[in-house]
């Protein structure tokens, strides 16, 4: 196995989750040939976060059929849904393009042109006219995936009162980069409490640790 993080995951690739075959980032169970999958029962996804999401890329919600990342404008169906009941929504990185991952997200745009201002990527409930620029001229926030409220000068911050954080998914988070648990400082996607300086651990009491990829980690993590 290359980078499994779980038990009894043959031939994957970042696997979290146990009885994961031909997966790439698995973080579930019985989730086969999937990348990124952080749920149960996911087939033949990418990035999919959630059960029951099939044919889907970068799903993190369940119930969300035919989705993929398009790149350019027109798309139709949607992309990167992460609630349920999101149809017609894209990931275009033109213009004209939208990229709710909740759910009553009307008209948000992800955009990665020019003159893109203020936020980019919103993931919370009832965010209007929001941008997602990764290109020049984008002020405040660049791809800010915040799914909460009081998520400020944060970059994908998911959660609620984190500040200055990059992909932080809980409370608590500061200074981190793809936090998904409290208390973690100075981490880099560390999804567990208790990990210090540690690159992708998701496990707990792990310090100075390089992509540890385990539930229960060695002597030496």
């Amino acid at each position: 196995m290359d980078m499994s993080q779980a038990a009894d995951c043959s031939e994957m690739d970042m696997s979290q989750a146990a009885d994961c075959s031909e997966m790439d980032m698995s973080q579930a169970a019985d989730c086969s040939k999937m990348d990124m999958s952080q749920a149960a029962d996911c087939s033949e996804m990418d990035m999919s976060q959630a059960a029951d999401c099939s044919e889907m890329d970068m799903s993190q919600a369940a119930d969300c059929s035919e989705m993929d990342m398009s790149q350019a404008a027109g798309c139709s169906e949607m992309d990167i849904c992460q609630t349920t009941d999101c149809t017609e929504m894209d990931k275009c990185q033109t213009g004209e393009i939208t990229m709710s991952q909740t759910a009553d997200c009307n008209e948000i745009y992800m955009s990665q042109t020019a003159d893109c201002s203020e936020t980019d990527m919103s993931q919370t409930v009832d965010c209007t006219e929001n941008d997602m620029s990764q290109t020049a001229d984008c002020s405040e926030n660049d791809m800010s995936l915040s799914q909460t409220a009081e998520c400020s000068e944060t970059d994908m911050s998911q959660t609620a009162d984190c500040s200055k954080t990059n992909m932080c998914q809980t409370a608590d988070c500061s200074e981190i980069d793809m936090s998904q648990t409290a208390d973690c400082s100075e981490t880099d996607m560390c999804q567990t409490a208790d990990c210090s300086e540690m690159d992708m651990s998701q496990t707990a009491d792990c310090s100075e640790t390089d992509r540890l990829l385990t539930v229960v980690g060695p002597t030496d993590c």
